[in-house]
């Protein structure tokens, strides 16, 4: 059994997919697999893979028609023997240490069953644009946590980067990717593992190298992604019915970073735009099911449901910030109290 399967959902990605590939071959930690899922590629993806394949025996390929990255990723899934799961895209790199960084800060905290990194984001050609998370990096110490809360509330908050992760697969169990959701289809898949999560590490290493492209229409926000978005605050509503490991913070904040996207999109679009995607996403709906802890009075909802939709979502995004503050400063009374 390896330590860790890397499973790559790979479509069209003859143009990356060698460095993605010749970059795991040059790690300095040995003990891994890599699952290739080529998902229906019609370029030359599949033939530089199996090239691969002819001279490494740890690396799989997998073919199939193109059913999109979630499937791609769920059948890696199911084939892959690791004691850890990675994924990594086909157009991104892992530096030359990424492996050994994460396997020694596992045998520091053999139970861990996560354990996190950070990037460097790169352009087209290779070259850095900017480190993440800078100001944790200079500490270089390892974190262990035994509470994923605690966890998602330092290191992870809205940064739910798959490929920044090895996640023991006992915990993923049977959880697979929501076939057809194209838009943090990752979030869903890692809030419902992180119910069965308990102890956490966190490196403040660069242990990937993800790829920026400039933005293009295709990377905004569209009708079909604030449906996803929808969808996954949906989700993470149901979850607060079996929460486990979770607490209602960390499942309200995730929440409310939907809406909180969902409202700024609206905010961008014309009053009849605005008003189609409401009523046919059934927006009002969803936001009264998920919302629910009393933060809007009848008069707010009101505003949504009919008319001043721009003064509810204004309204919406003052609170949080209030919120933030006066739960940073509830949090400071706790302590001092505490110290008394």
């Amino acid at each position: 059994m390896p330590v860790v399967s890397i499973i790559i959902p790979a479509y069209n990605a003859s143009r990356f997919i060698r460095q993605c590939i010749e970059s795991i071959l040059n790690q300095d930690f040995l003990d891994w697999e890599l699952i290739i899922i080529d998902d229906g590629s019609t370029d030359d993806t599949k033939m530089i893979c199996e090239e691969y394949v002819s001279i490494n025996r740890k690396i799989r390929l997998i073919s199939q028609k193109n059913q999109g990255v979630s499937v791609a990723r769920n059948k890696g899934l199911c084939i892959s023997s690791g004691e850890f799961i990675m994924f990594i895209d086909a157009d991104d790199l892992l530096p030359c240490h990424s492996l050994r960084i994460f396997h020694e800060a596992l045998k520091l905290h053999p139970s861990t069953d996560i354990l996190r990194g950070e990037f460097d984001a790169i352009d087209i050609s290779g070259n850095k644009i900017f480190t993440s998370n800078k100001k944790v990096l200079n500490k270089k110490r390892i974190h262990s946590i035994d509470d994923i809360n605690k966890f998602y509330s330092r290191y992870i908050k809205t940064e739910y980067f798959l490929w920044l992760m090895w996640i023991r697969k006992p915990c993923i169990n049977d959880i697979l990717f929501k076939e057809g959701q194209i838009y943090m289809e990752d979030a869903r898949f890692l809030f419902a593992v992180m119910r069965n999560i308990r102890s956490c590490v966190y490196i403040p290493q660069v242990t990937y190298s993800y790829r920026k492209y400039p933005e293009a229409a295709s990377s905004l926000l569209n009708e079909k992604k604030i449906e996803d978005i929808a969808s996954l605050s949906l989700f993470l509503n149901e979850l607060r019915n079996e929460p486990k490991n979770l607490d209602s913070n960390t499942l309200s904040h995730a929440i409310n970073n939907c809406w909180n996207l969902i409202f700024n999109y609206l905010l961008t679009i014309s009053t009849t735009q605005r008003t189609t995607i409401i009523k046919k996403l059934d927006l009002q709906d969803k936001v009264m099911k998920c919302i629910s802890d009393n933060r809007f009075g009848s008069s707010d909802m009101n505003d949504f449901i009919h008319k001043d939709v721009d003064t509810f979502i204004s309204n919406y995004i003052k609170r949080q910030k209030h919120r933030r503050i006066w739960d940073k400063a509830s949090k400071l009374l706790s302590y001092l109290k505490a110290r008394l």
